[in-house]
């Protein structure tokens, strides 16, 4: 009777195993899917008339480049890719409220995780002192204007850092804390 038990055991072990397994790879592939569809590949979408990608109003270029969307409100595009097919990550997004070539404190929000590989999650590397000394500069196209910001801070606070910056903030998709990189506009490239 023992030795049966423990075979029941070991068979439910391995069913539980290859469950895990299973979700695991379908969580990757679900990312994986979120990135190419966030990754820009060619900027010809951002002059689309297409009405799925009226959203996307520029770039910005982490160590990748990704589509910035600017919605009507800030909690669809938590939730919703630039694509504006519903996902667990959301997108890259400029606070509604806010207009990047006239406003003084603007801000952009995005996903960072621990479990995920999301664009966000660069803002996390720049704890490092030698990272964000060695990445100093950000360029955003918005609506065909090239801009140049200059990393001057990264905090948890907005109160430390009041005036005329841009503010990329992570949105917490897990434990890995609220981080604000704090930018300044250097110029218009064009």
């Amino acid at each position: 009777m023992k030795k049966k038990i423990t075979i029941l055991l070991i068979l439910l072990d391995i069913i539980l195993i290859l469950i895990n397994v299973a979700s695991i790879g379908v969580s990757y592939q679900d990312n994986k899917k979120y990135l190419s569809s966030i990754e820009v590949v060619y900027d010809n979408n951002l002059n689309s008339t297409n009405s799925k990608l009226n959203d996307i109003v520029g770039t910005i270029n982490l160590s990748k480049s990704y589509y910035l969307v600017q919605g009507h409100d800030n909690t669809f595009y938590q939730n919703h890719g630039p694509n504006k097919e519903e996902n667990n990550y959301g997108s890259i997004f400029i606070d509604y409220r806010c207009n990047l070539l006239e406003d003084d404190a603007c801000y952009i929000y995005s996903h960072s995780s621990n479990s995920y590989d999301l664009p966000f999650n660069e803002l996390l590397k720049y704890q490092d002192i030698d990272y964000f000394n060695n990445h100093k500069y950000i360029k955003i196209s918005y609506f065909n204007y090239e801009l140049l910001y200059e990393v001057v801070a990264i905090t948890s606070n907005y109160e430390e850092y009041q005036g005329p910056y841009l503010y990329l903030q992570t949105c917490k998709l897990d434990k890995t804390g609220l981080i604000i990189l704090v930018l300044k506009r250097l110029k218009w490239l064009n």
